[in-house]
């Protein structure tokens, strides 16, 4: 498994509240506020207790701006990532399962720091082969991208034949080498991918 020793002072299980104290947008709010790392130096067991603390400290109203500070900076984090800035790049990772005549395929849209974007998923009830889920999970990833408005994209994949068949969609003279040739014509939509 996984150890669960936090890294950083190899003493403690990590929890949420190590998360966000070492979070630089969330240090930069608290620090911005001149509370001097009071709240970030303190020992927590819960997130709850630092967020309680953070709210005896502040006022209504500044605990208010700072909780609506916090969420601008998610935000324009968002923002600057989907439009491409300072060579950002949007990863799109997108997976199908298959299971007794249906069908469920989803994508998930991170920045170049893993923050999630967006994300999608789907079901249908059709009996087809694992290559023509993974298609439908390719063409939703890419709608989900041009729905974000991504100017540089990456796209992942498990599998590799339709990794392979997407590298190489000029060659093909399948039915489905055909399918993934037509799906592919959304690059045009992005900067890079």
């Amino acid at each position: 498994g996984f150890s669960k020793i936090y890294p950083r002072c190899n003493s403690t299980d990590e929890t949420l509240i190590h998360t966000l104290k070492d979070c630089p947008k969330v240090r930069d709010i608290l620090v911005i506020g001149d509370l001097n790392n009071r709240l970030l130096d303190g020992n927590y067991d819960r997130c709850i207790d630092w967020l309680e603390d953070v709210l005896r400290e502040l006022d209504n109203k500044v605990a208010v701006d700072f909780f609506h500070s916090a969420l601008e900076l998610l935000e324009r984090q968002k923002q600057d990532a989907v439009s491409g800035q300072d060579g950002c790049y949007c990863s799109v990772n997108v997976d199908s399962a298959v299971s007794f005549g249906c069908i469920g395929f989803g994508a998930i849209a991170r920045d170049h720091d893993g923050f999630v974007l967006g994300g999608y998923y789907g079901h249908s009830r059709k009996s087809v082969d694992a290559i023509w889920a993974e298609l439908e999970a390719l063409f939703e990833g890419l709608n989900l991208a041009s729905r974000l408005h991504v100017d540089n994209l990456i796209l992942e994949s498990d599998n590799a034949w339709l990794v392979n068949t997407v590298k190489k969609r000029e060659q093909h003279v399948t039915i489905l080498g055909q399918c993934v040739k037509q799906e592919c014509k959304a690059f045009r939509n992005f900067d890079s991918v």
